[in-house]
């Protein structure tokens, strides 16, 4: 591996994925992931949207949530690497971007990808598990605001998924063929699949 890519990489630790024996390993580069969601946050954005419409008092309940997510994903660096790390990666707005960029990519029939492997696309559902979770514990206000901007997009994803059961996924994924999960974007097929899913 690059020596230069090399230092922006860090473990996750491993999840069990539904493969059988086999674990999923997710390596992610934190320079690229958050270039690419720079890039691809547009104006007007519901994310956006919602940044710009919190108060200071709120904007601080956000970033109890972050503080708390960073000590987490801190836990699987290498010590020399999450001494540097200052934002959590997945954190309140940064995953709602992330459930926001997925959904437009979707929209646009997934402009620029070559490929897309089915467990980057499970990476994504289980971020929108993670927003899920940040709902339940936001309190008043920003629970309200945060719902709302959450089921905006989540409007936007029934529109280009359907129902299917959990039928694709559940061959990637094995909670969804054995049953145990239920949550309604699990069980849904994108209308278009990706190239070379």
């Amino acid at each position: 591996m690059d020596r230069y890519l090399e230092q922006y990489l860090y473990k996750v630790p491993q999840r069990r994925c539904g493969l059988g024996d086999r674990d999923v390993l997710f390596w992610w580069s934190d320079l690229w992931r958050r270039g690419l969601v720079a890039r691809r946050t547009r104006r007007g954005s519901e994310t956006e949207a919602l940044a710009a419409s919190l108060t200071p008092e709120e904007r601080q309940e956000f970033a109890v949530l972050d503080l708390q997510r960073l000590v987490l994903e801190k836990e699987g660096m290498a010590p020399e690497y999450a001494a540097r790390v200052e934002e959590p990666a997945y954190g309140v707005l940064s995953s709602l971007r992330l459930w926001e960029n997925l959904i437009y990519d979707m929209e646009q029939e997934w402009p620029g990808q070559d490929f897309y492997l089915v467990y980057e696309y499970l990476l994504d559902l289980t971020v929108r598990d993670g927003l899920e979770e940040y709902c339940e514990a936001l309190h008043g206000k920003p629970r309200a605001k945060f719902r709302r901007a959450l089921g905006r997009l989540d409007e936007r994803y029934r529109a280009v998924t359907y129902e299917d059961g959990g039928a694709e996924l559940g061959q990637y994924w094995r909670p969804l063929s054995e049953g145990t999960e239920t949550r309604w974007w699990w069980t849904r097929r994108p209308n278009d699949l990706p190239p070379n899913w």
